[in-house]
């Protein structure tokens, strides 16, 4: 997230503390599973990268009003996808208009009106984020417990207030099924199972159903529940590779380790990014998208920012790596 300034056709942009700080939060985990679905910013209009700011800050101002403020600690850009793609399905659109929030009182900002996209997206990332802590703590070997014991306890709570207020999205009835995979998952974990296909596909389904929770109309369901089944996949493996390295020294579970790769598999990876995105692309593709400017940004999502956060995490890896040895030689 960034501070901007516009001067003529350009922004002026700056970190933003706010989100340095939910990148060092409990919430994320050492194992986090969010964060790589994002837009590769350069290749969009000023007018759509306009919009997907306006966007996500909209869905923190929602997750505050219907989960409480400290919710949207778990804000990420992979719910401004879902948002974007349920503001699509639900032929809502967006309209934007320049308003404040407490986190930047003193410029107005692009902000998405509120409409049913960000409301299901708001319940949708505090479900996430319960499951996300809960699987963490079943995990023995994960880092910082007590801190997550306490964290779960708010995340309880902020759950149970999206149950109460947005009733009209089912919550309970996703989270009871999201639970159901969530235990697949943790079991195949625990065994330690030597497939990160077989992992890979129960988070894919997870995120289909996510994806495609609530929609009524087939070709809708259809083109959610297989585009969330490919991005859900992705994630999984992209998340394995991005803890690789400390997962090799801690101990901890990792599906590529398992696999028996002694280093970052980056042909293998590089082919599941790929086949996940060119799936995920063709499901987008099905459906005639009503909403340019949205349709943009979904797409270059799929075919430009994962690559990119993927190449970056490759980089950092080798990076490490090279490092290392170098450590090692000179030792």
């Amino acid at each position: 997230m960034y501070y901007e300034a516009t001067v003529g056709k350009h922004y002026l942009r700056a970190p933003c503390p706010y989100t340095d700080f939910y990148k060092s939060s409990i919430l994320r985990g050492e194992n986090k599973l969010f964060g790589y679905v994002r837009i590769l910013d350069g290749e969009l209009k000023v007018s759509e990268y306009k919009l997907y700011k306006g966007v996500y800050c909209a869905l923190c101002k929602t997750m505050k009003r219907y989960a409480g403020a400290s919710s949207t600690l778990s804000l990420s850009y992979d719910l401004v996808f879902l948002a974007m793609l349920r503001a699509e399905t639900d032929e809502a659109g967006f309209k934007i208009r320049l308003g404040r929030c407490g986190l930047h009182p003193f410029k107005k900002r692009p902000l998405a009106e509120e409409n049913s996209a960000l409301r299901f997206s708001a319940g949708a990332s505090v479900v996430l984020t319960y499951y996300k802590l809960l699987d963490d703590l079943n995990d023995k070997n994960t880092g910082k417990r007590l801190l997550k014991k306490i964290a779960l306890g708010k995340t309880k709570k902020q759950l149970k207030r999206v149950y109460k207020k947005l009733p009209e999205y089912n919550f309970p009835e996703l989270s009871e099924k999201i639970k159901t995979y969530l235990d697949e998952l943790s079991a195949l974990e625990n065994a330690r199972s030597d497939s990160p296909d077989a992992c890979a596909a129960v988070f894919g389904k997870i995120l289909s159903l996510l994806f495609s929770h609530g929609i009524e109309d087939g070709k809708k369901a259809e083109m959610t529940s297989a585009l969330g089944y490919s991005v859900g996949r992705l994630i999984y493996l992209v998340d394995a590779m991005d803890d690789f390295y400390d997962d090799l020294k801690t101990g901890a579970f990792n599906p590529l380790i398992s696999a028996g790769f002694a280093s970052v598999p980056e042909d293998f990876l590089l082919a599941s990014m790929y086949s996940e995105t060119e799936s995920a692309v063709k499901a987008l593709k099905s459906y005639g998208l009503k909403y340019r400017d949205i349709g943009n940004i979904l797409f270059n999502i799929l075919s430009l920012g994962i690559p990119n956060v993927v190449n970056e995490i490759l980089k950092k890896q080798n990076s490490g790596v090279s490092e290392e040895n170098t450590e090692s030689n000179a030792g």
